[in-house]
């Protein structure tokens, strides 16, 4: 009885270690911000939405404008050097 138990709690520990999500499932978070009297609408999106030390994530970070606003450049500070950035695009 105790060896199944057992057993029975390793098969649950170790279907917790499994992706849970397809390949191909993204992790969307929005949320508003203001500046000024405008209301800028920020969307962050985590492709796949989990992932382990050494897997390949993209992150991608928009921001919707409201007309009569307009982007100018984006200031990003350097990754810091435990994090491997492949590439950055626009």
């Amino acid at each position: 009885m105790r060896l199944v138990a057992s057993l029975l709690a390793v098969a649950v520990v170790l279907s917790g270690c499994t992706r849970g999500v397809g390949a191909g499932a993204k992790r969307i978070v929005e949320r508003e911000e203001s500046v000024g009297a405008s209301h800028v609408k920020l969307r962050s999106e985590l492709s796949p939405a989990r992932g382990t030390l050494g897997d390949p994530i993209t992150w991608r970070l928009t921001a919707s404008l409201p007309a009569g606003l307009k982007s100018t450049s984006v200031l990003l500070d350097p990754p810091p050097s435990t994090l491997e950035v492949d590439s950055v695009r626009a």
